[in-house]
């Protein structure tokens, strides 16, 4: 199965997923925790211990990754500048998780379809109570 993700009118493609993706994710790991973290303390109304460092920072740290992951066939800038806002965080952690859990065949194509990230995540809600 190959994974694919479009920017603009390009679209990059990987038969799979390469052992380096996973290798290389642990700093990505880092940035979604501290950014899950961050949003539980706003949350509970507390102030982000992590006030030095921006959101864009964490950010920079998942794109990076996802550039890996799609062998560094397009830079950050490219990806930014050609990938649809909407879908941004949901997708990068999406893809991020995937590997992570060894379900990297399931990562499937990107920008995903926010329709169906609604049907997954409210099927994963329901099985879990």
């Amino acid at each position: 199965m190959t994974h694919s993700v479009k920017l603009m009118d390009k679209t990059y493609t990987i038969p799979f997923v390469k052992a380096r993706a996973y290798r290389e994710m642990d700093d990505a790991i880092d940035a979604y925790t501290e950014l899950v973290s961050m949003a539980a303390e706003e949350e509970a109304g507390k102030k982000a211990t992590a006030k030095d460092t921006k959101i864009s920072d964490y950010m920079d740290r998942l794109v990076e990754w996802f550039c890996v992951l799609f062998d560094n066939q397009f830079s950050p800038d490219e990806f930014y500048d050609g990938y649809p806002a909407d879908q941004l965080i949901t997708d990068l952690v999406t893809a991020l998780l995937k590997v992570r859990d060894n379900m990297a065949e399931t990562i499937g194509d990107f920008p995903s379809d926010p329709a169906a990230t609604m049907r997954t995540q409210k099927t994963m809600t329901t099985e879990s109570k």
